[in-house]
């Protein structure tokens, strides 16, 4: 399906949906060489726990983001 496909974007409705969804085959993309692009609709603020801070959320976002190779 992505054999000929350079660009991929990956849009994630919430902060953590790209990494428990499909962070493997995100990781095996990048790897082959495709560049791979996340938006992120929501950080779920509203919803998350009282413990969770933004600025930790939007955090552990990109650290995420990193660990898998995006950009």
């Amino acid at each position: 399906m992505f054999n000929k496909a350079k660009k991929i974007l990956i849009i994630s409705a919430h902060a953590d949906d790209m990494e428990i969804g499909c962070g493997g085959t995100v990781y095996k993309l990048i790897k082959e060489g495709k560049d791979v692009y996340q938006v992120v609709l929501s950080f779920n603020l509203k919803g998350a726990s009282k413990k969770f801070k933004e600025a930790d959320i939007r955090r552990e976002v990109y650290e995420s983001a990193k660990i898998l190779g995006l950009k």
